[in-house]
């Protein structure tokens, strides 16, 4: 969790800069930081309860479809060990397209959500 806390200070650093242009080599960086914080979080949360087991959860309450809030109730019942604001960061950062969410079909299928991750 130590990465975490890391990734928080560069990024508020980051923000107190008083650079008023920005490029693209700034928004990858960003980008990248994205990426990398989700997965210190998955990390993490291999480390509490095994992925493995979140997914046999999710298959077994939900059929292997579910809402963002089943899923955040389940992250917030299997991982107390985890902040909320790394819990509120997972789920605001999760790449819709990349689990297959669309306007038609909202409900995450657990097939693409393990495939991202």
């Amino acid at each position: 969790m130590n990465r975490i806390a890391n990734l928080k200070q560069l990024k508020s650093n980051k923000s107190n800069n008083n650079n008023k242009g920005k490029n693209v080599l700034s928004t990858a960086s960003i980008s990248v930081t994205t990426k990398d914080r989700l997965s210190e979080i998955f990390e993490y949360m291999s480390m509490e309860c095994p992925l493995s087991e979140l997914s046999e959860i999710l298959e077994k309450e939900t059929g292997g479809k579910f809402t963002q809030l089943t899923f955040r109730e389940i992250i917030d019942r299997i991982y107390s060990g985890l902040s909320i604001n790394d819990k509120i960061f997972l789920l605001k950062h999760l790449p819709l397209s990349k689990i297959d969410i669309i306007p038609h079909s909202p409900l995450i299928f657990i097939l693409y959500l393990f495939k991202y991750i």
